[in-house]
C-alpha cells in the first residue's frame, strides 16, 4: 500500500513540473503595455480635451485603439443591474438550504424581487422535499408496525 501511495506522489509531482516548466505563460513584454497604455492614455485626453467626440469622428491615429470598440445603447433608459449571485451561490440555493434566513439574504444583498422569488422557490422546494421525506419515513414506520 505505501508503495502505491509513493508512485502516486512521484507521479503527482513529476506532472506538477512539467507544468510548471512552461515560463512562457507567465512572461509579458513590459515595453509593449507600456505603449499600449501611453496609447489609450492619449485617447483619454483626447476625448476629455474633445468634449462631445463621437467614435466615427476620432482622428486616425486613435482608431486602432478604439477600432474594436462597439457600444449598445439601452432605449429604455433603465439602469441595467449585472446578475450575480451573493457570494457566488445560485439564489435558488440560498433558499433551499438556508431557507426563510437565505431568502432574507439574497434580498438585502441584492435588493432584486426576481432573484428573491428564486431564493422562495428554493425554500418550497425544501418544504415539499421534508414533507416527501417525512410522509415517506411515516408510511415505512406504519408498515414497519403492522408486521408486530
Amino acid at each position: 500500500m505505501k508503495k502505491i501511495l509513493v508512485s502516486i506522489l512521484i507521479g503527482n509531482l513529476l506532472v506538477a513540473s512539467l507544468y510548471a516548466s512552461h515560463k512562457e505563460l507567465f512572461s509579458y513584454d513590459n515595453d509593449a503595455i507600456d505603449q499600449e497604455l501611453y496609447e489609450i492614455n492619449e485617447l483619454e485626453s483626447y476625448i476629455i480635451n474633445n468634449q462631445g467626440v463621437e467614435l466615427n469622428e476620432l482622428p486616425g491615429e486613435f482608431f486602432g485603439i478604439a477600432g474594436g470598440l462597439s457600444f449598445t445603447v439601452d432605449t429604455l433608459g433603465q439602469e441595467v443591474k449585472p446578475k450575480h449571485p451573493v457570494f457566488g451561490i445560485p439564489s435558488f440555493c440560498w433558499g433551499f438550504c438556508a431557507s426563510v434566513p437565505g431568502i432574507i439574504l439574497v434580498h438585502v444583498i441584492t435588493g432584486d424581487y426576481e432573484e428573491s422569488k428564486k431564493a422562495f422557490q428554493g425554500c418550497l422546494a425544501l418544504v415539499f422535499t421534508y414533507a416527501v421525506v417525512y410522509v415517506t419515513y411515516a408510511v415505512i414506520l406504519g408498515y414497519s408496525m403492522t408486521y408486530f
